[in-house]
C-alpha cells in the first residue's frame, strides 16, 4: 500500500469477505515485517489472516536475494511442483538461505531506524516547502510535478542518483545514514531556491518591460497626431509620397 499499514482490524474484515464467497487471500508481504514493526506486532498476527503469504528477504532486511512462500502443505507441495516446471529451481542455494535467516534473526526490529529516518526524511522536506504525503513506514511521497526531471538532473550533479517521476518516491533503508539524508534535503532546499529565484527574475523582467512600455507611451504621447484619410496633411508622409514620383518625371 505505497508504505501505508492496513489495520488488524480490516484485515479480519477482507479475511471475513473471502471466506463468505468462498475466496482465498493471498498476502504479498514484500514489506510484511515494515508493517508488524509499525503496528508493534509479530508478523503471525498480520499473516494468519491469509491463506498464502509471500516474504521479501532482500528489501527492507537486506538479504542479498530471496523470497519465501508460505501457506498449507498442500500449497507448497504444488508451488514446487510448478516451480520445477519453470525451471526455477536452484541448486547449492544454502549460503542464500543462510543470509535470509540471519536477516530474519537480526534484520527485523532495526526496520524502526529505517521508520524514524524517512519520518525526518518527510518533515524536512516539508518544511523546506514540499508537498509530502502522510510517513508512516520507510517510504517518502514527494509531489515535483513537472519539476521532477529538472530535479533529477540536479540531484545528479551532486551524486545523488534518483528515479524520478511527478509524484517522486524515495525508500529508506539499512545502507541510508542520516548524515546521508541531509545531504538529500540539502539539494532539495538549493534545488528549490534555484528555482524560486529563476522565478523571480522571470517576474522582475515582465515588471520592469511593462513598466518600460508604459513610459514609453507616456513620453510619446504629446507627439501623438490624430489618424486622417488625406495623406497631405502629414507634411513627411507626403514628401516620402511625392518623391518618388519627381524623380521619375526628371531622371
Amino acid at each position: 500500500m505505497q508504505g501505508k499499514v492496513l489495520s488488524l482490524d480490516y484485515l479480519a474484515r477482507a479475511r471475513a469477505f473471502t471466506h463468505e464467497h468462498g475466496l482465498a487471500l493471498h498476502l504479498d508481504g514484500a514489506r510484511l515485517y515494515n508493517a508488524a514493526v509499525k503496528l508493534g506486532v509479530e508478523a503471525r498476527e498480520i499473516a494468519r489472516h491469509f491463506d498464502s503469504v509471500s516474504v521479501c528477504l532482500s528489501k527492507g532486511l537486506g538479504a542479498p536475494v530471496g523470497s519465501v512462500l508460505c501457506g498449507s502443505t498442500a500449497l507448497i507441495a504444488k508451488a514446487r511442483r510448478l516451480r520445477k516446471m519453470v525451471g526455477g529451481g536452484m541448486r547449492q542455494a544454502g549460503s542464500l538461505a543462510a543470509a535470509g535467516l540471519y536477516a530474519l534473526d537480526h534484520q527485523v526490529q532495526r526496520l524502526a531506524d529505517d521508520h524514524a529516518n524517512a519520518q525526518w526524511l518527510g518533515e524536512a522536506l516539508r518544511e523546506a516547502g514540499y508537498p509530502v504525503e502522510p510517513v508512516q513506514t520507510n517510504m517518502v511521497y514527494v509531489q515535483m510535478g513537472d519539476r521532477h526531471q529538472a530535479f533529477k538532473d540536479f540531484a545528479g550533479e551532486r551524486g545523488i542518483a534518483l528515479s524520478t517521476a511527478p509524484r517522486l518516491r524515495m525508500v529508506t533503508h539499512m545502507d541510508v545514514n542520516r548524515a546521508q539524508l541531509e545531504q538529500v534535503v540539502q539539494a532539495f532546499v538549493e534545488f528549490l531556491a534555484q528555482m524560486t529565484g529563476a522565478g523571480r527574475l522571470i517576474e522582475r523582467f515582465y515588471r520592469i518591460n511593462t513598466l518600460y512600455h508604459r513610459q514609453r507611451a507616456d513620453i510619446m504621447r504629446p507627439f501623438a497626431v490624430a489618424p486622417s484619410d488625406d495623406v497631405a496633411h502629414w507634411p513627411l508622409a507626403a514628401a516620402s509620397v511625392e518623391e518618388p514620383n519627381e524623380k521619375r518625371r526628371n531622371p
